[in-house]
């Protein structure tokens, strides 16, 4: 269960990567960057056997051997 203080670190997380990056330059942007973040987020806490890095590797390397499971990209996302 996550305490007050968890999200304010995560929160800080996303703060330094869009400086760092220069920010969103559209609405359509902030809406990508607010996904993507999201679901690593969502895929890091998830996780329990492997890295974020290697989990992402592993997912984009599904994708681009078969583009149509993308469509269904909730069963790329670990489960609890």
């Amino acid at each position: 269960m996550p305490t007050t203080i968890e999200p304010r670190e995560n929160e800080g997380d996303v703060v330094i990567a869009r400086k760092v990056s220069f920010g969103s330059q559209s609405d359509a942007g902030a809406k990508t960057r607010s996904s993507i973040m999201t679901l690593l987020h969502t895929a890091k806490k998830r996780l329990k056997d492997k890295s974020i890095e290697q989990w992402l590797a592993d997912t984009l390397n599904t994708i681009s051997k078969n583009p149509e499971i993308a469509i269904a990209i909730d069963t790329l996302i670990p489960s609890h």
